[in-house]
């Protein structure tokens, strides 16, 4: 009878139940339709100067695929979200540059040309309108002149009164007979061809007047501009030109190219031309791979001298890369690899001796590489960086003098971003702590080691602060959330606003577990 009964009420009971109406079955054609389903994640977080707005990347799941992101514009509370004509995205703030000091302005490149853009009035100005391509632009000390990289060289930017000036003469080939007066042994005896030279300038006084006014030509010449070409070797670029703080020197990476590598095919079958077509690609771990070397070029008169990098009488074959110099251009650091990656050094750099010496020396026997592993950059007269050291990437700091480096962050966790503020008394850093799959944005005083967490919500944040340092966007995302923008204020476990929807209104249909 209790057995009856109780299968009654549970008859009852699952009859009485709402019905549900079962979820679209998720098909192959659906998941192909890839972001015309799930949508576009935004990129590109960037604000404007009075902190009032907020720009980002974004497309909506209708645009087509091939089409280019669009460029988005929000206010802070959220409202007018609009997309920008081409002609006003480009008149947006950047979304890499180089900042000034004082983080008012900064530098960057569209199209070639240099551009700078003034946070204190939203506005930007182009600075060049050249057929050459000038890249790599940064401010001078005191942010009244800007270097750039211009050919091979590097040129000086008056944004007082728009003057240029070249500071290095780097060129490729090889120098003209008439360029340096040949040097001959004196106590060596002429060749025939070198005396028949001889004996026509001294017997014909128009050959001899000639070479005269050759000779006074490139003397004025030399008084003019005492600075000495330097010849690049076959197959060599220069860059990261970085200028001195006393102007006497340009430090320079020389990047040569492998000869004889031989590049990996991959073929493109879905062509313009309805035929196969190779698609670039790069050398293979296994080859022969190019090779870097550190110079530093004196600016007056061109003479240039390799740099010692100080790793023995027979050093590892490396790379050098990542050459950083500090915000008053008094010192400088840079990064080498070896070719086999299983060792990374910190170097810090004496331009006036052209010397390096060792800072730290990474060495893994798998592989040297994670997360911020080449980040590398100055908090006043200490170097910080990331290292791999524990077997965890974490943040270090360390005196440019010299001395043993101090852990900022421990644990059996990832850092895996690192940003100064803008007075440089705090770090902002994201980090994979308490899960590997999550990451979430903390602020770090330097001084103390204190960290404060000001993501809450589970799941991954990528956080970019506004200038005032007082608000933050954030693209994040769960498990069930694809990447959306959002915008809160920069507290501990405050409230973020959504800004973007990007899936169908199909996949938002869709319940995700």
């Amino acid at each position: 009878m209790q057995i009856r009964n109780l299968v009654a009420i549970s008859l009852i009971c699952v009859l009485s139940l709402p019905s549900q109406t079962p979820q679209p079955k998720l098909t192959i054609e659906t998941i192909m339709q890839g972001p015309r389903y799930s949508g576009y994640a935004p990129s590109g977080l960037r604000w404007s100067g009075d902190s009032q707005k907020l720009y980002f990347n974004w497309k909506r799941h209708t645009d087509p695929i091939p089409a280019p992101m669009d460029t988005y514009v929000v206010n802070r509370d959220g409202s007018n979200l609009v997309k920008l004509t081409d002609t006003e995205a480009r008149l947006a703030p950047p979304e890499n540059c180089t900042y000034d000091e004082a983080r008012n302005k900064c530098l960057y490149t569209m199209s070639g040309d240099l551009w700078l853009y003034d946070f204190t009035t939203d506005k930007t100005k182009r600075l060049t309108a050249t057929s050459d391509i000038e890249s790599q632009p940064r401010f001078l000390p005191g942010a009244k002149e800007i270097a750039y990289q211009r050919s091979n060289n590097l040129f000086i930017h008056s944004l007082t009164d728009g003057s240029i000036e070249q500071i290095t003469d780097i060129r490729t080939g090889k120098p003209s007979p008439d360029e340096e007066e040949p040097k001959r042994d004196p106590k060596k005896e002429l060749t025939a061809q070198e005396f028949l030279k001889q004996e026509e300038k001294d017997l014909l006084a128009i050959v001899k007047q000639r070479k005269e006014l050759k000779d006074e030509a490139r003397a004025r010449r030399l008084r003019e501009n005492p600075r000495k070409p330097y010849y690049l070797p076959a197959r060599n670029i220069a860059s990261s030109l970085r200028l001195t703080a006393d102007k006497a020197h340009v430090i320079a990476i020389l990047n040569e190219q492998p000869e004889g590598a031989k590049t990996a095919i991959v073929p493109n079958y879905i062509t313009e031309s309805a035929y196969t077509e190779d698609l670039t690609a790069r050398t293979k771990v296994g080859d022969t791979q190019g090779k870097s070397r550190l110079i530093v070029i004196d600016t007056k008169t061109g003479e240039a001298k390799p740099v010692d990098l100080g790793l023995g009488e027979k050093p590892k074959s490396t790379r050098i890369f990542n050459l950083v110099q500090s915000e008053d251009a008094t010192k400088a650091v840079f990064l080498l690899r070896s070719d086999d990656n299983k060792d990374l050094w910190r170097m810090a750099l004496d331009p006036a001796t052209a010397k390096a010496r060792i800072l730290t020396h990474d060495h893994d026997d798998a592989w040297i590489g994670g997360p911020g592993i080449f980040r590398i950059g100055f908090l006043g007269n200490l170097v910080f960086y990331q290292s791999e050291v524990t077997g965890f990437s974490h943040l270090y700091l360390q005196p440019f003098a010299g001395g043993d480096p101090k852990a900022l962050t421990s644990g059996n966790y990832e850092v895996t971003n690192v940003e100064q503020s803008k007075d440089k008394l705090l770090f902002y850093i994201t980090t994979s702590e308490g899960s590997p799959y999550e990451r979430h944005f903390y602020s770090l005083d330097p001084s103390n080691g204190v960290r404060t967490k000001i993501t809450t919500a589970p799941g991954e944040h990528n956080v970019v602060l506004s200038r005032d340092e007082n608000w933050i966007a954030d693209i994040y995302s769960f498990t069930t959330k694809p990447d959306e923008v959002y915008i809160g204020e920069k507290k501990s476990g405050a409230k973020l606003q959504q800004i973007t929807t990007s899936p169908s209104p199909e996949f938002l249909a869709r319940k995700w577990t």
